[in-house]
């Protein structure tokens, strides 16, 4: 089953990953969620992190306890953090990884789409991959890898100091 897509047009910046240019760039989220429902229009002048990850993947799990704090500490300054799973079985395996987990961002289902090759800095080979954007809309920063933790707190919250 196919999720329906939520198509997000942002601008990319300067710091866009390699292979990213500075033309507009689309976000494309699925809608599918196994947790909280995600509404394009909530993501409005908000400080977005997505997180691109498995929850075989055990660098994605290190990097699960920063993202949920990043998310209590500082959804009521405008951040918004959102997890894109990409395990094949879907939901299936999702949700329940969800609920032991105890997220409350929105986790949200990949279609094939995504999976093959179709997300904004294209084919993801190595997880997890994350995506900043600002307020704007624009990319901030994009990497894969387990993040330092104090280097993406200082990110996001220069990020979301920028008005």
């Amino acid at each position: 089953m196919k999720a329906a897509v939520a198509a997000l047009l942002l601008s990319a910046c300067a710091h866009a990953p390699s292979g990213l240019g500075r033309d507009e760039l689309v976000l494309s989220l699925p809608t599918q969620s196994v947790t909280t429902e995600l509404r394009p229009a909530t993501l409005q002048r908000k400080v977005v992190l997505v997180s691109y990850l498995t929850s075989w993947c055990f660098p994605c799990l290190t990097d699960l306890a920063v993202l949920t704090r990043l998310q209590k500490d500082h959804e009521a300054d405008g951040l918004v953090v959102v997890i894109v799973g990409l395990d094949l079985e879907g939901a299936r395996v999702l949700a329940p990884f969800a609920q032991e987990a105890g997220l409350t961002m929105p986790v949200l289902v990949a279609d094939d789409r995504i999976r093959s090759g179709a997300s904004p800095v294209g084919l993801l080979r190595e997880l997890p991959v994350k995506l900043l954007f600002d307020r704007d809309g624009r990319l901030v920063t994009g990497y894969s890898g387990v993040a330092d933790p104090a280097a993406l707190v200082a990110l996001v919250k220069a990020t979301l100091a920028k008005r």
